[in-house]
């Protein structure tokens, strides 16, 4: 807990649930493994992804542009 600088009621589960997981990753987890189950962790929290999510994205280059110089014109846009 001490690199917290103080301690609050309001987020009291959450330094608790911060102290629960440092000491399972120190205690269980391989010093090699540790940034991966981190990774994985986090990852697998809350992460809604939704295809109609992905193609409702405006696509950030022009794609017309970028395949220009080798004379292809990819698909059209469904």
């Amino acid at each position: 807990m001490n690199c917290f600088i103080g301690v609050s009621i309001k987020y009291l589960q959450g330094y608790l649930d911060w102290f629960f997981y440092h000491k399972y990753l120190t205690y269980c987890v391989e010093i090699l493994k540790q940034s991966q189950t981190i990774m994985n962790y986090s990852l697998s929290r809350d992460l809604y992804i939704k295809v109609l999510d992905i193609y409702s994205k405006e696509f950030p280059i022009d794609k017309y542009e970028v395949y220009a110089d080798y004379n292809f014109t990819p698909l059209p846009e469904i």
